[in-house]
């Protein structure tokens, strides 16, 4: 991006193959003639493939390059592990892990049924994600002690 700090990019979506893709956040600012894109944003469902061919526009300061720049990529989103949970949001999916006082054991990618974070049971610790601790001191009462 010649040698600039004035220079703007831009990465524009042309295809894809993955249906649930969102790009975002795609623009970017020349600095020392180098464009970053570090804030871009994927939204898809955990475990997937998406493959697209993105589309570089940039706005140089002082100079119009003759060729277009097309980039072709394939985005392996990351699989959702025991402890956290698959959310629906209005843009794609997260994986949430389980809050403090809440545990799951099982895999959230699992399709077959919807995996959600369960109370600590009673005379348990859980520290949140997959943990569940039993507390060493607590004792469960016996019919004697009626």
């Amino acid at each position: 991006v010649y040698f600039d700090s004035h220079s703007k990019g831009k990465l524009t979506q042309l295809s894809s193959e993955e249906s649930n893709y969102n790009l975002e956040n795609s623009m970017a600012q020349a600095q020392s003639g180098i464009l970053s894109f570090t804030k871009i944003r994927l939204y898809s469902k955990p475990g997937q493939v998406a493959k697209s061919r993105l589309k570089l526009e940039v706005e140089f300061f002082d100079y119009q390059p003759s060729d277009d720049v097309f980039l072709d990529l394939q985005f392996d989103i990351v699989n959702c592990v025991k402890g956290e949970i698959v959310e629906k949001e209005e843009k794609g999916f997260s994986c949430r892990k389980c809050a403090k006082n809440s545990f799951s054991i099982a895999d959230p990618m699992q399709e077959k049924s919807s995996v959600v974070c369960l109370d600590c049971p009673t005379g348990a610790q859980c520290p949140g994600g997959e943990s569940m601790l039993p507390c060493l001191l607590y004792t469960s009462p016996s019919p004697r002690d009626s």
